[in-house]
């Protein structure tokens, strides 16, 4: 029930759709669709305007994009920045007496999304129709309370912000743990050169002080080559719809970042429909199917994901080991190119099992994972709070949009999950 000072607006009452054409120049931050999570309200990277071509829009700092491309995938943003954006994303900006975060999260609701949705044109390609959203309507709270309600939510936003970028700072410096054992041979160079390496100086002793000649190139003597299957299997459990309870998180290829071990978001698996694989917290997730995404995760909880991805099991001494391969570059772009398909290129499971690697003996690898292990739990502490946060906003912004929920109520539920 709303307030009684509470006015219906129409759509395009409070906002305007922005038109700036651009060529993309150099040294410009871009974003497109793929750059844009889904459902997360956030962006998942952002990226460069040498690298597109063909007319683009321009966006000013706190611009709303919302992905008009597909809607039901909810992307929907407000950048701290300006840039250029794919033409499959609005740009909108409110008009007065209409607060741009009110404006924001009211095109991030699922009324929003779901109306844009009725009014799509196209079946296999959606679009929004700007002409059809302009006549969505609802009421709206005096511009005050619509500061207040965008600043409860936008204040578990930053939250979730903050903790994905402490999830991104932990996962660069477990890479850069495997870049200095496994990639750099950083121990090895240092005992060759007596000069011991600060904070692993009990793990340098492990390492041998030199190389020798091998199929693989120049390799630590005494290491052996091998596949990755040698360290790691494929769990292929899989699991019927009835077989898992409601609230079993469900892992699609759409809850997955591109080049981010950190999940990030996951479903419910009440929300499935087929055939899934289980995993449990601390396997690998790898998207097989167009493997140039390069989505490859560190799994947060116990769980069922799509079966286009590969549920990869490491022996436990080699855990950190095999994470580093498999998150690797090259291990992404190998995929890649053995996938099969044209259209949906898959790779499978026996393609990453026969890669060859250099692998170290079983104390060195078992000093490593005792680094990194609590690292990547420390990341995923921040993954499955975030997801809470997540539900929680997601909660809370219906209801506080249409007055159901008082600024008050809402303020007091933030501040105890904060």
């Amino acid at each position: 029930m709303t307030r009684g000072n509470w006015v219906e607006r129409r759509f395009d009452e409070c906002a305007v759709l922005v038109h700036e054409p651009v060529q993309p120049t150099t040294g410009v931050p871009y974003i497109g669709l793929e750059q844009i999570g889904e459902g997360t309200l956030s962006l998942l990277s952002v990226g460069r305007s040498d690298d597109v071509t063909s007319v683009k829009s321009r966006f000013a700092p706190g611009d709303i994009l919302f992905g008009k491309l597909r809607p039901y995938f909810r992307k929907v943003v407000r950048p701290s920045f300006a840039g250029i954006c794919s033409t499959d994303i609005w740009v909108v900006r409110p008009t007065e007496q209409v607060d741009a975060g009110f404006l924001f999260y009211w095109m991030a609701s699922t009324d929003f999304i779901e109306a844009s949705m009725r009014g799509s044109g196209g079946t296999r390609m959606p679009r929004a129709q700007w002409e059809f959203v302009s006549r969505i309507h609802r009421p709206l709270p005096p511009l005050d309370e619509q500061r207040a309600i965008s600043f409860v939510l936008s204040a578990l936003d930053a939250k979730i912000d903050l903790n994905r970028r402490q999830a991104r700072t932990i996962e660069d410096v477990m890479q850069t743990l495997f870049r200095s054992w496994f990639v750099d041979f950083d121990p090895i160079r240092a005992k060759a050169a007596e000069t011991p390496l600060a904070g692993v100086d009990q793990a340098t002793a492990l390492f041998p002080d030199g190389f020798e000649d091998s199929a693989l190139g120049r390799v630590p003597i005494g290491w052996r080559e091998g596949g990755l299957g040698t360290i790691a299997a494929a769990a292929k459990q899989g699991v019927e719809p009835g077989e898992v309870v409601e609230t079993t998180p469900y892992v699609g290829l759409e809850h997955m970042p591109r080049r981010c071990l950190a999940l990030g978001q996951w479903g419910r698996a009440d929300a499935v429909s087929s055939g899934k694989f289980s995993f449990a917290r601390g396997n690998v997730l790898f998207g097989k199917l167009r493997p140039y995404f390069h989505k490859v995760v560190v799994a947060p909880v116990d769980g069922v994901c799509s079966t286009d991805i590969l549920v990869i099991v490491p022996e436990e001494s080699y855990h950190g080991f095999a994470v580093g391969h498999f998150f690797s570059d090259r291990l992404v772009s190998h995929a890649d190119q053995v996938s099969r398909g044209t259209k949906m290129p898959r790779a499978t499971w026996d393609d990453l099992a026969s890669y060859q690697v250099v692998i170290p003996p079983l104390e060195i690898a078992a000093a490593h994972t005792r680094l990194s292990r609590p690292l990547a739990e420390r990341m995923n502490v921040t993954v499955r709070a975030n997801q809470v946060l997540v539900e929680l906003r997601d909660y809370l912004l219906p209801r506080l949009l249409s007055g159901e929920l008082r600024v008050p109520t809402g303020e007091k539920m933030v501040e105890a999950a904060l």
